[in-house]
Order: C-alpha cells, then sequence, then structure tokens
C-alpha cells in the first residue's frame, strides 16, 4: 500500500487484518506482491517448520490482503484489495492444496482502487467468516477527511447448502467512515474499529445487513484500526497504530473500559500497536518498533517485550497469529 504520495507505508503495508491465519496444523496467508494465496501444513512435533501444501494459488484478483478460512466449509476465502478487487475463494485439500471454488466475487461500488492500492482512506479491510459460517463478511473503509464523509462498507455472502453465493448483501453505516478490523461478539454482533472516532458494535439482522447498536467515541484515540474479542473476559480490544496503547471495551455494552500501556525499547521512532492475536488471555501485539509487546489482559498490564530488531527492517512485517497446538494429524493426512 502506498500513501498519498506514492510512498509505500513505513509499517503495514498492507492496511488489513488477517493476513495470516492458523486452523488446527494448517497455516494461510497472503502473498500481495504475486497476488498468490498459501497453505502450509504445521509440524506439530515442531510447529516452527512448515511444509507447502500444493502450491501457491492465484488469488484470482490483484492486491491479496486479508484470508480467512471455515474448518467446517474446509473453504478458504482471500480479500484482493487491488484494481482487481473482489473475494476467492477455494477448498483446502489436505494433500492437493488450495483448489478455487467458482470465480471471483467483486465488490460492486464498494471498492474503487488501484494497484497496490493506495490509502488507508478507501481501501479494502478484512475478511471474516462469522461463527457458525452461515456467512462471509468484508469491510472496506470510506473517507473521514473527504467532503462529505464518505462511509465505508460492509458487505455479506450468505453461505447456503455449504456454498457461498455469488452476490453479497452491502450495507453502509452513516457514522462509519473507516471500518478497519472486526471481531465478531456473536453469532448477530459484530465490535468494528473505526480510526476516525473510536469503534462501533453493530447488531448483524437476519438479512445479513448491518445497524449501529453503539457508537464509542475515543478522545485521544490517533488511529484505532485493528480488533479483537477475548471470550473468556468478554472483553473487546482496540489496536492504536498512533500510539502503544490497546483500549479495552465491554462487549456487552460497547462502553470504553480503560487502557492498556505498553513500552518498547526505545530504539526506533515508530509507534503505535499493529497486528495481534489473543491466546490464554494474553495479547501478541506487533509493535510500530521491531518487536512484540505481550499483555495480560485480564490484570490490563504487560509482561514482555520482545526485541525483534535482528530481524531487520520493520516495514515488511505484518499479520499476526498463534498457533495453540492443533488437531490430530491424521485430518491433514485426508484420513
Amino acid at each position: 500500500m502506498v500513501n498519498g504520495s506514492g510512498v509505500p507505508t513505513a509499517a503495514d503495508s498492507l492496511g488489513s487484518q488477517g493476513s495470516v491465519v492458523v486452523s488446527e496444523n494448517v497455516l494461510f496467508t497472503v502473498n500481495a506482491g504475486s497476488n498468490t494465496v498459501v497453505m502450509f501444513h504445521i509440524d506439530p512435533s515442531d510447529p516452527t517448520q512448515l511444509s507447502i501444501v500444493g502450491t501457491p494459488a492465484a488469488s484470482l484478483g490483484d492486491f491479496p490482503i486479508s484470508v480467512t478460512y471455515s474448518k467446517e466449509l474446509k473453504t478458504v476465502c482471500v480479500l484482493n484489495g487491488g484494481a482487481q478487487a473482489g473475494v476467492a475463494c477455494f477448498h483446502a485439500d489436505p494433500v492437493h492444496g488450495l483448489q478455487p471454488v467458482g470465480n471471483l466475487r467483486p465488490l460492486g461500488d464498494a471498492l474503487h482502487e488501484t494497484t497496490p492500492p493506495s490509502g488507508p482512506p478507501g481501501s479494502a479491510a478484512q475478511i471474516r467468516f462469522n461463527p457458525d459460517s452461515s456467512a462471509l463478511f468484508v469491510t472496506t473503509k470510506g473517507n473521514a477527511g473527504s467532503t462529505p464523509k464518505q462511509p465505508g462498507y460492509i458487505l455479506a455472502w450468505p453461505v447456503i447448502g455449504g456454498r457461498i453465493q455469488e452476490s453479497p448483501v452491502t450495507t453502509q453505516v452513516a457514522d462509519l467512515y473507516m471500518d478497519f478490523g472486526f471481531a465478531f461478539l456473536s453469532q448477530s454482533s459484530i465490535f468494528v474499529s473505526d480510526p476516525s472516532f473510536g469503534a462501533s458494535v453493530l447488531t448483524i439482522d437476519t438479512d445479513l445487513r448491518v445497524t449501529e447498536k453503539v457508537h464509542t467515541t475515543v478522545a485521544g484515540q490517533k488511529a484505532i484500526c485493528w480488533a479483537e474479542y477475548d471470550a473468556n473476559l468478554d472483553f473487546a480490544y482496540g489496536n492504536d497504530a498512533g500510539q502503544n496503547l490497546i483500549y479495552t471495551f465491554s462487549a456487552g455494552s460497547g462502553a470504553l473500559t480503560g487502557s492498556i500501556p505498553f513500552t518498547t525499547n526505545g530504539t526506533s521512532s515508530m509507534a503505535g500497536a499493529f497486528d495481534s492475536t489473543i491466546s490464554g488471555s494474553y495479547m501478541y501485539v506487533l509493535s510500530g518498533s521491531p518487536g512484540l509487546a505481550v499483555l495480560d489482559l485480564s490484570h490490563g498490564s504487560q509482561v514482555q517485550y520482545l526485541d525483534l530488531n535482528s530481524l531487520g527492517s520493520r516495514q515488511g512485517w505484518m499479520g499476526m497469529a498463534h498457533y495453540d497446538g492443533g488437531a490430530p494429524r491424521q485430518w491433514f493426512n485426508g484420513q
């Protein structure tokens, strides 16, 4: 992704959430530069060892930026955010890898971009199946700085008989301008981050259209872009890309309940909380500096900062997922 001057962004070069996902013993990720999506097997005896399954699959569009997987459907879907934008889906075959299912599903008026995309305003954001895999959701950002302001879009494709339909249900929420990351609070409720004001809780109607239930303005926030939800604690979280803060929200009321600050080693001028993942009520956050902050969500405190300066430039780092031990290898072997 490039900024308004055509310069690649210093961090978060995809402008998205969900560029890598892990489910059981498989990992999926996007390759924006080659317009492909890839499936890997994780070795349970040594999770640092990844082996590609099949070959990289063409994303059917330009600049894939976010990926999601339904283990119920054994289906992977990817969001393309470039000039040829849209959603492509694949069967995740444990032997042959990703096999295309249908054609590219266009986004209609929800996105008009270049390759590489310019943003963050006006760019694609995230793709995710809902909890029971009965629908596939996508967010695209509007523009809070334009005159008049342009709301973003939320698109939902129904899944009927195990098949993702070709046409989405499209909604614009009037005061949701920069819909970025999102997390499902339940089957009928979504927590959405918006760097122009804070976060919202949306209700999903039976026809898959969404309405805003709670609009929470966060004073002092700079760019709440990534969204997480911890079901054990029943709290939602908004990561501020402009400063080292994670904001906490009540999942029930949508109200802001506080924030969790973190520190880095101070060797980088880049601040901010970017991609993250939650495991066992610990949040692992990719910081603006080259490192990883570990937060104890139960106590609202930082427990570690892992300095990753030795890995080189921070610019190309994006995506975050965790591996929790996976599933029996028999499934992956197709037995």
